[in-house]
This record gives C-alpha cells, structure tokens and sequence, in this order.
C-alpha cells in the first residue's frame, strides 16, 4: 500500500512539476541548464542510409555541475538519452545555422544568422540562408515580400558590406526536468518488494 501512494504522489509531482525546453547547439558551443548543469557539445554525427534517409543522430555531450564534470563524453542518441540526477536530456532534431558576417558603415562587425532581420527604410531584410554560396536576402514591405536578393561577399546589403559566408550543422536537444520520476522509480520498487514478500509468504505458509 505505501508502494501504491508514492506511485500516485509520483504521478501528481510529475503532471504539476515537469518541465521541458529544446535547445541548438553546434560544436564547441555549450548552455547551463535548470538545477546547475552546464552542457557543452562536443562532437556530432549525423548518420545516414545509402539513400539518403536519416538513420541515427548522435550528440557527444560533456555534463557538469558546480564546476565539476561529471559525464566526461556521453553519446546521446535519439533512444538513448543522458540521464542526469533530476534532469534527462534527449536527442530531437537536427538543423544548419547560415551565418552572414555583415560590417556597418562604421567598421564594425556583426554576425547575422538565418531567420534574423533588421529594418532598412520602409520595410525588413530578412536572411533566409545561404543557396549555392550566396546569402539570400528577402525584402518585405508590410506583409508581402516585394524583392528577393542573392548576394556574394563585397556585395551590399542595406547599410551593411557582406564580408564573409558560412554554415555549420546544430544539433537540436530536449532537457526534460520530471520531479515525479525519483519517487515513481522508488514506488515501483516497493511495490515489486512487496508482491516478492507475499509470494513468498504464502509458498511458506502451503509448505507448513
């Protein structure tokens, strides 16, 4: 019975207290996560079939907390998640980052990645990427898209010079943060104690 009410205090814990939210990240690059974690990526693989088909994405991750690491080089893959203490991280997605290195009229340097804009006269740039080594610029004016602009490096942008293209792969991760999960495990566990014990009971009880 008491195996039983942890279980229902479990489920209660995790339907009011479970948290989740996705996050990028590319090589090299890292994210502090809830309950002091800090996560950095280390290495990703994008694994593929013959035909093209996605057949396994793996995201080598380094976890630590308060300054101490504690999973040195963990592979997470899409049924294969890191388990920390209150925290598991899972393997979701997977997308590429365009950047465009822009410099403004007054020489400085400013990156601007795919999905970003900025205002120019009466509407938005929008970058949209980079298509056959050219960055792809859409010019909207209120809700319509009046022109769409390819672009090399030295070209102009608005204000902007466009110095410099690139592109990196991000790997997409889900932090899932369940309070319910400990006491369920922990329920689970004195129930399946109890039924041993009552199995037991009763095979002693027809060998007397």
């Amino acid at each position: 019975h008491v195996g039983l009410l942890v279980l229902i205090l479990g489920a209660l814990l995790s339907t009011w207290g479970r948290r989740e939210g996705s996050f990028y990240l590319g090589r090299g690059d890292s994210i502090d996560l809830p309950l002091g974690y800090s996560l950095k990526l280390l290495d990703y693989v994008d694994e593929r079939y013959e035909d093209g088909r996605p057949r396994d994405w793996v995201s080598t991750v380094e976890a630590s907390r308060a300054g101490r690491v504690v999973k040195a080089s963990y592979p997470i893959e899409v049924n294969r998640p890191l388990r920390l203490a209150g925290l598991k991280i899972y393997q979701s997605s997977f997308k590429r980052e365009d950047t465009a290195l822009l410099r403004d009229p007054q020489n400085e340097l400013a990156p601007m990645h795919s999905g970003q804009y900025f205002e120019w006269q009466s509407g938005i740039l929008f970058f949209s990427g980079i298509e056959a080594g050219r960055a792809v610029f859409e010019r909207w004016e209120g809700h319509t898209v009046v022109e769409k602009l390819s672009l090399g490096a030295s070209e102009a942008i608005g204000p902007y010079t466009i110095v410099e293209l690139s592109s990196r792969e991000l790997t997409g991760l889900k932090a899932v943060k369940d309070p319910g999960f400990l006491p369920v495990l922990a329920a689970l566990i004195l129930v399946a104690a109890g039924l041993a014990l009552t199995f037991l009971q009763k095979r002693k009880d027809k060998e007397l």
